[in-house]
């Protein structure tokens, strides 16, 4: 009875020996390729510039976005990644912020011409967003607002309302 019962724990060792050196790492592994997979997209509200520094004058201007990204497996240093036009209402003082960009081509500002230019589609809007005549692009909307929001003197846009 005393040899069966060791020939069974060797059988047992020399089964699960295998799975244990290839199993276990290879579940490790399977894990750690999935992670980002896993992770959800990144929706938060990125500060971009105090109320102080955008005057009440009704001429949009662009400002600088910056965030820390996270790559797949590591977290990158605080760096520019792209920016977006903020303008403030003379008469009210109400803040818009305008994508930088349409149907993936950039926004320029025309201060000659008092509007948002875009020179892949020719269409000009104005500054609030509403287009002006008619360019390349038959069926043009408005140009597309973010989300704003002033904390402690500090204007924020929602990071997924931007077409980065």
């Amino acid at each position: 009875m005393q040899v069966v019962f060791g020939r069974m724990v060797v059988k047992w060792i020399a089964g699960g020996l295998p799975f244990l050196l290839c199993g276990v790492p290879l579940a490790i592994g399977v894990c750690f390729a999935c992670d980002p997979l896993s992770r959800s997209e990144s929706r938060e509200w990125l500060p971009v510039t105090s109320l102080s520094d955008l005057p009440a004058d009704g001429v949009p201007r662009r400002f600088s976005i910056y965030d820390n990204p996270v790559d797949a497996w590591c977290r990158l240093p605080q760096e520019t990644f792209d920016h977006v036009f903020l303008t403030r209402s003379m008469e009210t003082g109400s803040i818009a912020a305008f994508e930088p960009r349409y149907h993936g081509c950039a926004i320029e500002i025309d201060r000659r011409a008092n509007r948002f230019f875009v020179p892949c589609w020719n269409l000009g809007f104005d500054f609030e967003g509403n287009l002006i005549g008619q360019g390349m692009d038959l069926r043009a909307p408005d140009l597309t607002q973010a989300r704003i929001r002033v904390v402690a003197d500090v204007i924020s846009v929602w990071n997924s309302d931007l077409d980065w």
